[in-house]
């Protein structure tokens, strides 16, 4: 966090607050009035940077404008100073950007973009770019009103077939109809009379939370927050919570191996205003669990004790999420926690669709608790089914894999592995279904196009491979799988 010091404005924009700081010190040399200066950073945030200046004698006030190239942060533009405090050695120096927000996951995690957006309640459209995959998120107040991609398989004609709400005569005329009027896609088919607006809506649902999952496998993608008012002509728009799907994707990818290689015998409290933070999350009653352990004195390690009948590693998921989400804080310098009413927290409601409509998924009575246990009965079947693999038991791994699928069908490594087993034992067609389902869900991934392009090669459609196979290597032309050979996939590489 930036050091304000005595005396520096904390009246500043919001936002500076509310977008996370990571800490890191670079040599940086800042022009002023065509004047250059030593000076080094602090840490940095996707709006802005700290930094110190080494000569307390450079004049700079609140609100002048600077040149600022920092290669290793991808910045180079004209920034503002949102706050000067001198010392005796030099001056301390909030930096705002001012143009649109923009970078790559390697230096901002998804998790922490859509976050500040939120708190700040953004208006405007995130455009992300992963080669030549393009997902836009369409935002109001903070919230996801609409989302778009040019994965074909998540276009919203392609969502509502695959779902059995309209048939392939229907897609086709009002894709037909699209193209002469430029109308939107779902207008058209409600004006048709092939769908009605509830189905449309569990339908737009679903498409924006499909991108929003696959953000998070794309660890290298660039983006830009372009803000403004956006016009959705004719589109049919949602009110999805960002704080909800964040959280259950940071624990669906918790890197537990990081608490328990450093963190166990840290203490953990809930930030200053946890309340605000996080209005739309819905908690599990295990979630709930781990809260109440939360007192400002136990460690990590303490609070796992407390709720050893379910294992080690759920506790370790849900800490990890509150972690990443700034809903709790490690308490490094030993300060004071504040006091949270913990039941006002875990009765916090969730605000899934807007009330306009009311999707298929309303009043369904839907089990969150059973959710998140199969969640975790999955990924324990997930690692007896790697274990039974990589030992070559191919029948064990596609059986643990299948019942990992029947718990959770929404983790593409699952369906992966499974067509993987699948192609080993010679069920290729089956491994064709499971591989197609993956690349389904994680499309752009070198691993699983080389294995659809082997299955289609023992199946006798060379061109079908061969396409296969150079997507793959377009993607990573060091993929083994890609360039041929008949190896069991490498054990240490991640997709």
């Amino acid at each position: 966090m930036v050091i304000y010091g005595k005396g520096a404005s904390t009246n500043i924009d919001l936002d500076i607050r509310f977008f996370r700081r990571y800490p890191r010190e670079i040599s940086v040399t800042p022009r002023i009035n065509e004047r250059s200066f030593n000076a080094r950073t602090v840490d940095y945030s996707l709006i802005g940077v700290g930094i110190f200046i080494d000569d307390p004698d450079v004049s700079l006030n609140k609100g002048d404008l600077l040149d600022l190239c920092i290669e290793e942060l991808d910045l180079h533009e004209e920034v503002r100073a949102a706050w000067v405090h001198k010392t005796p050695s030099g001056l301390r120096v909030g930096i705002q950007r001012i143009g649109q927000l923009s970078g790559h996951f390697g230096l901002y995690p998804v998790s922490d973009i859509l976050i500040g957006l939120q708190r700040t309640s953004k208006e405007g459209i995130l455009e992300v770019r992963y080669r030549s995959l393009t997902e836009k998120l369409f935002l109001r107040n903070g919230n996801i009103v609409f989302a778009e991609s040019n994965y074909e398989k998540d276009r919203l004609g392609d969502v509502l077939l695959k779902s059995g709400k309209i048939n392939r005569k229907q897609y086709a005329k009002a894709d037909e109809m699209q193209r002469k009027s430029g109308g939107h896609y779902a207008a058209i088919l409600v004006h048709m009379g092939y769908v009605k607006p509830p189905d449309i809506l569990h339908a737009v649902g679903l498409q924006a939370k499909r991108v929003i999952k696959r953000l998070f496998l794309m660890k290298d993608a660039e983006f830009e927050f372009i803000e403004g008012p956006f016009l959705l002509k004719d589109a049919i728009t949602l009110k999805l919570s960002i704080s909800d799907m964040v959280y259950r994707e940071l624990k669906k990818n918790a890197d537990v191996e990081l608490l328990e290689s450093y963190l166990l015998d840290s203490v953990v409290f809930f930030s200053s205003n946890p309340l605000n933070l996080f209005k739309g999350i819905h908690f599990s009653a295990f979630d709930r669990t781990v809260i109440s352990c939360v007192d400002g004195s136990r460690r990590i390690r303490d609070i796992i004790h407390l709720t050893a009948s379910e294992g080690h590693i759920k506790p370790l998921k849900t800490i990890y999420a509150l972690l990443e989400a700034r809903f709790l804080k490690i308490n490094e310098k030993n300060g004071t926690p504040p006091v949270i009413d913990t039941g006002k927290i875990t009765e916090t409601p969730v605000i899934e669709e807007d009330v306009k409509f009311k999707g298929p998924a309303a009043g369904s009575g839907f089990d969150l608790a059973r959710f998140e246990e199969n969640s975790a009965m999955a990924q324990q079947k997930f690692r007896y089914g790697k274990t039974a693999f990589w030992d070559k038991n191919f029948d064990a791994a596609a059986r643990s894999f299948a019942a990992a699928i029947q718990l959770d069908a929404s983790v593409p490594d699952y369906h992966y592995f499974h067509g993987c087993a699948l192609l080993s034992l010679g069920n290729t067609k089956k491994a064709v279904q499971a591989l197609t389902r993956a690349d389904e869900l994680n499309p752009m991934n070198a691993d699983i196009l080389a294995e659809l392009g082997h299955a289609y090669q023992k199946l006798d459609f060379p061109l079908r491979a061969r396409a296969y196979f150079d997507k793959a290597r377009k993607l990573d032309p060091s993929n083994k799988r890609a360039v041929g050979g008949n190896q069991i996939p490498d054990k240490n590489k991640k997709r």
